[in-house]
């Protein structure tokens, strides 16, 4: 046994005070970056357009115009070795709608938002009296989220970056923080490219292709269900949004919520059969469509099975074109023509 005051120093625990209850910033750190992050994402929200719409007989960009509002707050928390961003944003900003072939102003209005998490919660308002303003907010209803979205990666990817350089931040931080800003500006590349004037080069291979499978039950004979799918008036109700559909011709196309889904239909086999070509108006090759058949089969006197079989969608739209279908279309088909509600 050493006698005292000679024992070896590498084995005597010392007492570290509070230095020793975070050493090096492990367990935790907290960086206020709010002044930062109001700056950062009202230059983002001015940074893309917001989309491109196609009416009738033209085709009108939507982007942010002025400078935003942005209010709130915004932390970066590390704790062993994650770090993240924690964020409480409100936002306001005016948007506007011009025609790409006149450049002439077709809608004016506001856009606001509360950013809390990953869902956020966006109220669109026009301005003055448009042409189309219920197909600007439609639009904007459905595909400015999306954008916001778009924005939020970002830039929390930036934000992540911008924590790296923290003395607490780690090398497993600093591997998060890089991989979120590759994904966010590969992600702002593709958007780029699908939004700006300037074509770019569109390549798809094979392997970027997937396919959708449902299966859903109406209390409804097949002839009912297939009216809702294809009449204009139906369409409308269901989506509540503007909608077109022209079944009396060869290849007659169809719209619905103002053209962020269109195409145009292959075979009509009433009641049976519906065969579309199909897309989104932001799918990235412009000219890329997916193939849509649903079978209509009657499982008895007021009951259908509907079987839709959707090929060639981009990989990156699965899950929006999922949700589309089911909660946007066969969903409220059933709650306006209260249909029931049985799932496969």
């Amino acid at each position: 046994m050493a006698l005292a005051g000679q024992g070896d120093p590498r084995w005597i625990v010392q007492d570290l005070g509070k230095q020793g209850k975070n050493v090096g910033n492990w367990h935790w750190t907290e960086r206020d970056i709010s002044v930062w992050a109001m700056e950062r994402l009202r230059s983002l929200l001015q940074e893309d357009p917001i989309g491109e719409l196609r009416l009738a007989d033209d085709t009108v960009q939507v982007q942010v115009t002025g400078s935003p509002s942005v209010h709130g707050d915004c932390a970066l928390y590390n704790r062993k070795g994650k770090l993240r961003s924690v964020y409480d944003l409100k936002v306001q900003a005016d948007w506007e709608a011009r025609s790409l072939a006149t450049n002439a102003v077709c809608g004016k209005g506001t856009i606001e938002a509360e950013l809390f998490d990953t869902d956020p919660d966006v109220t669109i308002t026009p301005t003055g009296t448009w042409e189309h303003s219920a197909q600007l907010v439609s639009f904007l209803t459905l595909d400015g989220k999306s954008w916001l979205h778009r924005v939020l990666e970002r830039f929390q990817a930036e934000a992540l970056q911008l924590g790296t350089g923290d003395t607490g931040s780690t090398v497993a931080g600093q591997s998060q923080a890089a991989e979120a800003v590759k994904n966010a500006n590969k992600d702002h590349a593709g958007n780029t490219a699908a939004t700006s004037g300037v074509q770019q080069p569109e390549q798809s291979t094979q392997s970027t292709w997937t396919s959708l499978h449902m299966e859903e039950r109406f209390r409804a004979p097949p002839s009912v269900v297939f009216r809702a799918l294809t009449a204009v008036e139906e369409l409308q109700r269901i989506t509540q949004a503007p909608a077109t559909s022209d079944t009396t011709s060869s290849n007659g196309t169809f719209s619905l919520y103002a053209g962020q889904v269109h195409g145009s239909y292959t075979k009509l086999q009433e009641p049976e059969l519906i065969e579309q070509r199909w897309r989104m108006a932001d799918w990235v090759p412009r000219d890329h469509y997916s193939r849509v058949q649903m079978r209509l089969k009657a499982v008895s006197d007021d009951e259908t099975l509907l079987v839709l079989q959707q090929d060639q969608i981009p990989e990156e739209y699965l899950e929006r074109t999922q949700v589309g279908w089911r909660e946007r279309i066969f969903a409220q088909l059933r709650l306006m023509y209260n249909l029931g509600s049985a799932y496969v």
